[in-house]
C-alpha cells in the first residue's frame, strides 16, 4: 500500500503497549489463535488493518470519555463509568458503563462496540441472535462480576456513526454457562490443552478469513 510506512509509524507505540493475556474481551475468540498469541508466535497483520483497529479503539475511547464528562443523575438512574477494572471470573476487565436504578439498586452493564457496516446491518436485522459469542461471553462476565442479569450492547456503525441498542437479559443459568465456557477456554489456552483448544477453534466461522495465523494453522 502507498501509505504502509505511514501506518506503521502510527502503529509503533500502539503495538508496543499491547501485552497479551486471555481476558474478558477476547475469551470468545478462536482458542488456537489465543494460544499462538499467548506464546508470542509472530503474526503478520497488514498495516492498514492494524490502523483500522486503532481507529476503532480511538473512537471507543472518545465515546466513553464523553459519557464520563456528562455523567450524573437522571431521574431514577445513576450513570457510572467504571473507574476501576472489574474482578471477573477469568481476571480483570473493564465495563464501559454501569447504569444503576436508585430505587431498587438494579444495575445494567453497558458495553459499546464499534463495528463494520456489514456487521451492524446483520445485528440490526437479527437483534441479539446476530451478536457473536465473543461479545456475549464478555458481557456475561461483566454481569456476573457486578451480580446483575441485565446487559445492554450499544453498537456504533463506524462507517456512518449510526447507533443501535440491543438488550441482553440473562438468566442465572445462561450467565453460569458463559462464565464456565470462558474459564474452560482460558485454562486450555494457558495450559496448552490441545484437545480442548481444537473444540473452540474457531468460535465463529468468519474468524478464519481474518486470522493473522491462517497461513500457519494446524487445524
Amino acid at each position: 500500500m502507498l501509505l504502509d510506512n505511514v501506518y506503521k509509524k502510527i502503529l509503533t507505540d500502539y503495538e508496543a503497549q499491547r501485552d497479551f493475556s486471555v481476558r474478558p474481551s477476547n475469551a470468545g475468540s478462536c482458542a488456537l489463535a489465543l494460544r499462538k498469541q499467548l506464546v508470542g508466535e509472530k503474526k503478520e497483520i497488514p498495516a492498514k488493518v492494524l490502523f483500522a483497529f486503532s481507529v476503532g479503539e480511538s473512537l471507543h475511547k472518545m465515546l466513553v470519555s464523553k459519557i464520563w464528562q456528562a455523567r450524573g443523575e437522571e431521574v431514577n438512574y445513576i450513570y457510572l463509568v467504571s473507574e476501576k477494572e472489574l474482578d471477573t471470573a477469568i481476571g480483570k476487565g473493564r465495563a464501559d458503563l454501569l447504569i444503576r436504578n436508585k430505587e431498587n439498586g438494579e444495575t445494567i452493564v453497558v458495553d459499546f462496540k464499534i463495528i463494520s457496516d456489514a456487521h451492524f446491518r446483520k445485528i440490526k436485522q437479527s437483534g441479539l441472535e446476530g451478536v457473536g459469542i465473543r461479545y456475549m461471553i464478555q458481557l456475561a462476565l461483566y454481569c456476573d462480576a457486578v451480580k446483575t442479569k441485565k446487559g445492554l450492547f450499544v453498537f456504533v456503525n463506524k462507517d456512518n456513526g449510526e447507533f443501535l441498542e440491543v438488550s441482553a437479559c440473562f438468566d442465572i443459568l445462561k450467565i453460569a454457562n458463559y462464565v464456565e465456557l470462558a474459564r474452560k477456554i482460558k485454562d486450555a489456552v494457558e495450559n496448552n490443552n490441545i484437545e480442548i483448544i481444537k473444540q473452540f477453534s474457531p468460535m465463529e466461522g468468519w474468524e478464519c478469513g481474518y486470522c493473522s495465523f491462517k497461513d500457519n494453522c494446524e487445524l
